[in-house]
């Protein structure tokens, strides 16, 4: 049996492996402009400054947890 937190996932089946929904949400962000708050364009412009978002978001939530 799953896990609490497991059975609950609904956008992954487990951490590598995404569920329909979202491959549908990745070609609708990508080719018709869909949900904004999905996803995030990285450039060799702002690469190092997104490294450092995603760091900063997973130090506050290590600390939280």
């Amino acid at each position: 049996m799953l896990a609490n937190h497991q059975s609950k996932n609904y956008y992954y089946y487990e951490p590598s492996h995404y569920r329909p929904i979202v491959g549908d949400m990745i070609v609708d962000r990508i080719f018709h402009n869909g949900q904004k708050n999905f996803g995030v364009l990285v450039t060799k412009d702002n690469v190092t400054e997104h490294l450092q978002k995603l760091e900063e978001e997973l130090d506050i939530k290590g600390s939280i947890e």
